[in-house]
């Protein structure tokens, strides 16, 4: 998500919220980043595990926002948080949905001789997992020697410019 923030302000798109939870071990940016980068642009940071009231509040006191960007958010967002952007919130999911839901996607894809893995940016439904509207989507060709990480490469570079083509 820290490459397609910094690829969203690039083409002029305003950021005013930026909300992290703690990172996963393999994850190349820390909420540290996060933080930084919220400074830097003068926007408010809210580090938490789970959207609760404080959350709900914050995107209260900020003027009406447009929509909202996840990406790989672990838990489900309940549909009041998502009707508070005007348009919702768009998701990037490393999966073809909706053949491919929840985790690990990728993985699967390659265990069961898939010739191609999907990845969409969709609208998300709440309360939903993995569910809603796809707004754009692309595939990579899986091969017989395709490793997981060139999947996970080919997604980190297709993401930015995915969530540039739904907005």
């Amino acid at each position: 998500l820290y490459e397609t923030a910094l690829h969203l302000r690039e083409r002029g798109h305003e950021i005013v919220l930026i909300i992290t939870a703690k990172e996963a071990p393999e994850y190349s940016r820390t909420s540290a980043d996060f933080r930084a980068l919220a400074e830097t642009w003068g926007v408010q940071f809210l580090h938490t595990p789970r959207i609760d009231k404080k959350v709900i509040e914050a995107i209260h006191e900020i003027r009406e926002i447009d929509i909202g960007i996840s990406l790989n958010y672990t838990g489900i967002i309940p549909q009041a948080m998502i009707d508070l952007f005007t348009y919702g919130i768009l998701n990037a999911h490393g999966g073809d949905l909706p053949l491919y839901r929840g985790n690990a996607c990728q993985a699967w894809a390659i265990i069961n001789g898939e010739n191609k893995v999907g990845l969409c940016i969709h609208r998300m439904i709440g309360g939903e997992l993995d569910s809603g509207d796809i707004i754009t989507r692309e595939y990579l060709p899986l091969l017989h020697n395709t490793k997981i990480t060139a999947v996970y490469q080919w997604m980190s570079e297709r993401i930015p410019n995915l969530f540039i083509d739904a907005l």
